[in-house]
Formats: structure tokens, C-alpha cells, sequence
């Protein structure tokens, strides 16, 4: 029978993010537009796109949020609970980090080079 994944572990050039339930990880590669002619779809374009992370992280007196949001040239780990490892290389934080006082987590959103599979 199949392990379906419903927990995310992220590191971020090895520090362990307190992910929250929800983390997503686009992995990238290629967008596909067809190319039409009078006779029809002839074919397709494709465009490369930038894997993305995006998740809401707890965040302790320990974080820095101002490191997290000038992290360039990272390497990320996506680890789900079911087992799949997926490296996010040369990963930018895509924004300044987001923090909620309210819940003491802050949005956090990563781009880099097409996600690969170990």
C-alpha cells in the first residue's frame, strides 16, 4: 500500500524551519503553450520556471528573520513524512519574511533552480 505525505520538513542550507501544516513545494521546470496554426496545434514552447517554497514557520526569540529574508544561493531540503526528499539549489528568500504576532509565525516564501528528486 502506498505512504501518502501529509508533513513537510524544510531546511534552508541546513537550519530546520518550524514549519507550519501546509508547506508547499512547486518543484519547477517547464511551462507548455501550444503553438497554433491555421492547420491546428502544431506543437508546443516551453519556458523554464523556478521551483518555489512557501510555508508559515513558527518563530522563536531564536530566528532572525532578518537572515532568513537575505538568505541567496541556499540550498533547501523539502522532506515529507512519507519519505521524498526534494534540493531546491541557488534558492533566494523570494520576500521579506511576513511575521504575525497574533500567532507567532511568520510567511515565508523561497525560488530557486528546479527542484531534484534524491
Amino acid at each position: 500500500m502506498a505512504n501518502y505525505s501529509g508533513i513537510a520538513y524544510i531546511r534552508v542550507d541546513g537550519l530546520t524551519l518550524a514549519s507550519m501544516p501546509g508547506a508547499t513545494l512547486n518543484p519547477g521546470g517547464f511551462t507548455r503553450e501550444p503553438v497554433i496554426t491555421d492547420s491546428g496545434i502544431v506543437g508546443s514552447i516551453e519556458k523554464p520556471v523556478e521551483a518555489r517554497v512557501k510555508c508559515d514557520a513558527a518563530i522563536s526569540t531564536e530566528d532572525d528573520l532578518a537572515k532568513i529574508a537575505a538568505t541567496v544561493n541556499a540550498t533547501i531540503t523539502f522532506e515529507t513524512s512519507a519519505g521524498a526528499t526534494y534540493l531546491v539549489r541557488a534558492a533566494v528568500c523570494a520576500a521579506p519574511p511576513e511575521y504575525s504576532s497574533d500567532s507567532a509565525k511568520a510567511s515565508l516564501e523561497f525560488f530557486g533552480k528546479p527542484a531534484e528528486k534524491v
